[in-house]
């Protein structure tokens, strides 16, 4: 009975499975409709135009830019703007007022040679680099003195004057003798080289370099330029042989001096120190 039981249920569970088959596909549905498409937003206001910088070197022509911009002229550092209906306008400069001239300043010159006195301007300084002289600043009359700035070497301290012209020209007379006379400042000429020194004078007058006194034949005539040493200044002077007129001191002669102070070795031999014995000479130059 039992297994009359079993056998039902499992022809009743096979009836079932069989019977349980996946259904046909139905048919698709309609396509729902489209919804409307919503209302076009308000368009805002169109913003003003911007303005626009132009550059160049030459003028803006007015056919260049519109209202409110701007150019740049790069030659002259203007600017124009901004543009109205009438044109560019005025330019407004970035640069300031130019200011005034300063004055020329003093040049320092060098060489090796005496300075000349056509180098160089009123207020120069020259600076001689072989005897480490500076002369300056120059003047009117010429370069002066120079000044030695490697300072003194024993007694020597020899000063060479710049060329330069003699100044207040005019007659006079010297020793009972009618001369003409000039000038030549030498502030380096003390009393003390007057009375122990030496002054040498040169002159140039485009033909040479000569020492005075220089004897010549001037225009025919025969006559002598010479020179007499004084405190800060020198006399040149110019005397004829024939007793008539006087011959010019032109001014395009130029002299230089050298000056020589008294050195160590006279007063050395006024002591009976014999200048050809080494000994004696240290000894005494140790004992100054």
């Amino acid at each position: 009975m039992k297994v009359l039981k079993s056998m039902l249920m499992v022809s009743l569970g096979l009836v079932i499975f069989f019977s349980c088959k996946k259904g046909d596909t139905g048919p698709q549905g309609a396509v729902g409709e489209k919804g409307e498409q919503g209302a076009r937003g308000i368009q805002g206001v169109k913003g003003d135009d911007g303005a626009t910088i132009f550059s160049g070197d030459a003028l803006p022509v007015a056919t260049l830019g519109k209202a409110g911009d701007y150019y740049i002229r790069k030659t002259t550092s203007e600017m124009y703007g901004p543009k109205t209906d009438a044109g560019w306008g005025k330019a407004t400069s970035f640069k300031g007022a130019t200011g005034a001239n300063g004055a020329a300043g003093s040049k320092i010159l060098s060489g090796t040679q005496i300075p000349a006195v056509s180098l160089g301007a009123i207020g120069d300084f020259y600076f001689k680099v072989d005897s480490y002289q500076f002369f300056g600043p120059k003047t009117a009359s010429g370069w002066g003195t120079g000044v030695n700035l490697r300072g003194a070497t024993g007694t020597a301290n020899v000063l060479y004057s710049g060329w330069q012209s003699a100044t207040m020209v005019k007659d006079s007379i010297m020793d009972g003798t009618t001369v003409r006379i000039g000038h030549l400042a030498a502030k380096g000429l003390s009393t003390t080289i007057l009375s122990s020194g030496t002054v040498i004078v040169y002159l140039d007058y485009g033909g040479g370099i000569f020492q005075l006194p220089y004897t010549s034949r001037a225009g025919g005539r025969m006559s002598t330029i010479s020179h007499h040493p004084k405190e800060n200044r020198i006399i040149v002077y110019r005397f004829v042989y024939d007793g008539g007129n006087l011959v010019a001191l032109p001014a395009q002669i130029m002299y230089r001096y050298v000056i020589i102070p008294g050195g160590t070795m006279a007063s050395l031999k006024r002591k009976g120190v014999d200048l050809n014995d080494a000994n004696q000479v240290e000894a005494a130059l140790k004992s100054e």
